[in-house]
This record gives C-alpha cells, structure tokens and sequence, in this order.
C-alpha cells in the first residue's frame, strides 16, 4: 500500500519498511491470533478499498500505553504505521477514540496495491500496546513470518505486572463488489424441541423472541428453525420471527415469512448446515450468531441420547462436538456461537468450534427449563449505542445474569482458544513430569463442580495448583493458563453460593475412584482437544487408566 501524503510522500516517512522476503500472510495471522488479547480495538472506514482511495485508521484502547501499528501486505513487506515521522511519540490515553490520519494533518493513506497484486489480495494491521515502553521489534531484517514470531515472544516474555494488548484488522484491494443493503445481525435459533419435556415449554421461548424482535427489528432479522414432538409442534418450520407482544403466536404466511421442511433430524450435522447455509443466504447481515436451544451434555459423547448437544428424541440423536466441528465448517463464519443448553461452556467444546467462529456464550452449569430470557437479551441490545459483537455478547450475558434459570453465564473469544489449549498442555505435562499426587488430590478435592462431578471450572483448579504443588516450573505453568484464560474472557457471571468459583470455562477432570463410564469417549478421534494436548496423558496417571 503506497501511502502517499497531501505535501510528502508518506512512504518514505515511515519509521521502518522492509520488503524482499517473500509474503506469508496466513502465516502471520494464526500467529497473530494465539496473540491477541483483548484491550485494544483497530478498524478502518471501510473493509475494501479501490486503488487511489483514501484509507483512514481507528484505534482504542481500554486502558493508556505506547501502540505500535504494524502493517503486512501481500508482497512480502511490512512497515510501522504508527508511531511515524508525523507522530513519534505513540503514548495513547485509554478510552479515548484516535482517528489515523487526524483532521489536518499533513499526510493521508493511499491505498495502491503493491505491482502484481490487486482484487481480493489484503493487508493485514496488527495493533500492539503495552503499559510501558518496552521497544518492540521493527521490521528491518526479518520475514513477516519471523518478525510476527519475535513480537509474539516479546510479548509473552513480558513480566505479569506489565498489562499489554493486541487486535488484528485485515482490509482488501478492489474492485470493491457493492454491498448491498443489510442489516447488522441475522440471529439465529436452532430451537430443537423435538423432546417429551422441552417441547411443552418451546412455545414460550418462541412467544420470548416474538417479543424482543419487537426492540431490534429494525437492525436484525431473527430465523428460527423450530422442531417439535407430538402435538406441540410436531414437524419442523423455519420462521422470519415476527414482532408479536401477545400469548399467542404472530401471523406466519408460508412462503413469506414460515417455510415448512417436514420432520428433520435435529441431531443430525446436515440438519444444522443446511439450516444456516439457508438463513445466511436468505437474509445476509454484516453478522451472524447462533444459538443451539436444546438439552446439553458438554463434550459427553455416549450413550446416543444424552450426547453433546441438540438431541431429538424422535430419531434418538445428538450432535457429537465432531459432528458439531463438522457442521459449522461449512457455513459462513459465524460472530458468535450460544448454547442455551446446559453445560456447555467447555474447553473442549470451544476448541472444536474455534476456527468457525469469534465467540463463545453458555453456561459451565445445567440451566432450568426457562433457559435464556430473549426478551431481556434483545431489550438490553436495543439500549446500547451500536449493535457490534460485543454489545450482543454484554447483552447476552447482561440478559441472562440474575434469571431464576441461569446460575452461570459466560463469553469467551474463540481466537484464544488455541492458546490457552497450549498452555493446558503445557500445565499437563508439567503435572506429569512434576507428580505431586496429594496436591493434585486436593485441588480436584477443592475446585468448583458442575452437574457433573467430572466438569470442573479450568480457572479455579489452575489457581488451586498454582498455590499447592512446590514445583515452581509447575506454577509457572498454572499462572500462563490463568493468563491465558483471562486473555480470552469478555465476560463472565456467576450466581455465588455453590458456584462462586465459577470462572467462566470448565474441563473434563473426573475423580480417580469414580471416573464415568462414558470417559472412554475422551479420545484423540472424538475431539480435537484432545488430540492437540496433553491433557487426557495426564489424566491417565492420575486416575490410573
């Protein structure tokens, strides 16, 4: 991207350009993403550019400190946008919005695609601060790759005092396609009620969404797919929810607003693709979450009926966290995934889906039959200045907090998952190579629990090892999960009492003298998490298996 200012040249102003080493660009993403944390926001004006347009930066950062911009773009070269000769001191105020360039200053960004690249080729922006100067790398002298390595190492070498963060923003060259005219969200309901309890108590959510769509429909469209049992219900219909206050349900006209697919397979992969695939074709947004409304189970894989999530009695099925990872594998990226399902906020879970979408929401615990409260999710999404992810993510959770039903509620950014699970691992192997079986004993003795006994808050044992086993190599390992974990949290909630250590993510750790008959299912072919870890080494030594 040449940047060419209004009286100079902001090429040759930059602080430092390098080039020549040849672009891997996906290379420096997956890096990026084990690396970000959140703390720090940077966009631009526009997702695309034509060539000869002006390009205008935005940055903020929750909390003051020195940022750097560094900018990757397909030929292989990578400068520092920030700071530059116009603005070499990069202290920035917390809370405070910048605009790059400023009204009035002396330089703008041009964006002209490097020679031999154009439509659909993209640079990356990679936003770093950290609360002290510390002199992070320059480009000069490195591959993007490399160069993305060594301040990835900076960062994590930095003392646990010095708060830092980091935010990635990808833009591409035109021609641009015109974008036509759509709305902020289509939020989506896979309201599997196909079930003897669930299906007597769906209509009440539905008659729920009715309502709040009341507060957002002016920016979000709401699809539910709705599969029944019995008398309620009994076959499957897609709805473009309508606004509704009262008992009863909205007036449908099919075709237009109800579209009717007979008996389906909720439990089924293809069911849930063809599901999305079909609302995100029909009413494309700018975003997309999802929301899986049925009984949950966590990771839990066997027996059939009580296995992972969405389980349809009539076809005795249930999506396994593969057959999960399966499904959303072939739709369009996704915002924010929800389980309005009991216990499903889980490493393992998370680690599945992570490459499919940016964030995860439910509950460690079991919830009550009410489940979510739609009408106080959308209500408190209308209230809020802009409907982004993360005002739906505060909104989820802010809706949820405090209902009969729900005793634990959470957010997570998927793009930490990758490394926290490293950092689990490494605590794995660390356990192993340092055995302490009494303190291990006693912090399983200790963590907070769920439902099931086996579920565990990740957080809250990482802290109880940290404190009990000697092995100082051990405690340095728990501590990176606990950053690792809270680099990845948007938000949590808890109910106190019996779950005040509730942190916000469990992981699978089943007392050695009751391990369920169902852990046989923990297996390298059932979930990835499993395969990438070291985590179920460990629980091999310590439940003796």
């Amino acid at each position: 991207m040449k940047r060419l200012g209004a009286f100079l040249a902001l090429t040759v102003c930059l602080w430092l350009v390098t080039g020549g080493f040849g672009a891997d660009l996906e290379g420096v993403k997956a890096i990026i993403e084990l690396t970000e944390k959140e703390g720090i926001k940077i966009w631009t004006d526009k997702g695309c550019y034509e060539t000869g347009e002006y390009m205008t930066i935005y940055f903020k950062a929750e909390h003051s400190g020195y940022l750097t911009v560094y900018d990757f773009m397909p030929d292989g070269s990578t400068a520092i946008l920030f700071p530059n000769a116009y603005y070499q001191n990069n202290y920035i105020k917390g809370g405070v919005e910048y605009q790059l360039p400023a009204p009035g200053d002396p330089f703008k960004f041009k964006v002209v695609p490097p020679s031999g690249f154009g439509q659909g080729d993209r640079e990356i922006l990679w936003a770093v601060i950290t609360e002290e100067e510390i002199g992070l790398p320059d480009p000069k002298g490195y591959s993007q790759k490399s160069l993305a390595y060594s301040i990835k190492a900076t960062l994590e070498d930095l003392p646990e005092d010095i708060w830092w963060a980091s935010d990635m923003h990808e833009f591409a060259y035109g021609p641009c396609e015109e974008e036509e005219a759509r709305k902020e969200w289509t939020f989506m309901v896979y309201l599997n009620a196909d079930d003897s309890f669930l299906s007597q108590v769906a209509s009440d959510d539905f008659n729920e969404i009715e309502e709040g769509v009341c507060k957002v429909e002016t920016y979000m469209d709401v699809i539910v797919l709705w599969d029944g049992l019995g008398t309620h219900h009994p076959t499957g219909k897609r709805y473009h929810v309508q606004c509704d206050q009262t008992s009863s349900l909205a007036h449908y006209t099919e075709g237009e607003t109800v579209w009717s697919v007979g008996e389906v397979d909720m439990g089924s992969p293809k069911t849930l693709k063809e599901f999305v695939n079909w609302a995100t074709s029909e009413f494309p947004a700018k975003h997309y979450a999802l929301v899986i409304w049925d009984h949950g189970s966590g990771w839990k894989k066997a027996p059939a009926f009580v296995r992972g999530v969405s389980f349809d009695q009539t076809n005795n099925s249930g999506l396994t966290m593969k057959e999960l990872r399966s499904a959303l594998s072939e739709v369009p990226h996704l915002d924010i995934v929800g389980f309005d399902a009991c216990l499903m906020q889980m490493i393992e879970v998370g680690y599945e889906i992570k490459d499919y979408a940016d964030f995860l929401v439910g509950s460690e615990e079991i919830e009550g039959g009410d489940g979510w409260d739609y009408v106080r999710i959308l209500s408190a999404l209308k209230g809020m200045r802009t409907p982004d992810p993360g005002n739906f993510i505060k909104a989820m959770i802010s809706g949820n907090a405090g209902t009969p039903a729900i005793k634990t509620i959470s957010a997570l950014k998927l793009t930490g998952f990758r490394r926290l699970a490293e950092r689990v691992s490494k605590l794995a192997e660390k356990l192993i190579s340092n055995y302490d079986e009494d303190a291990i004993l006693s912090a399983r003795k200790k963590v907070q629990k769920f439902y099931y006994d086996s579920y565990v808050d990740l957080r809250h044992f990482a802290e109880l090892i940290r404190d009990n086993v000697h092995s100082s190599s051990v405690q340095a390992a728990a501590r990176d999960v606990i950053s690792a974990f809270d680099s990845a949290l948007v938000s949590n909630w808890n109910k106190g009492g019996r779950w005040k250590d509730a942190k916000g993510l469990s992981i699978f750790l089943p007392d050695p003298d009751q391990v369920p008959s169902w852990y046989s299912g923990y297996t390298n072919a059932n979930l990835q998490f499993v395969q990438d870890t070291k985590w179920k080494e460990f629980l091999e030594k310590f439940i003796g298996h």
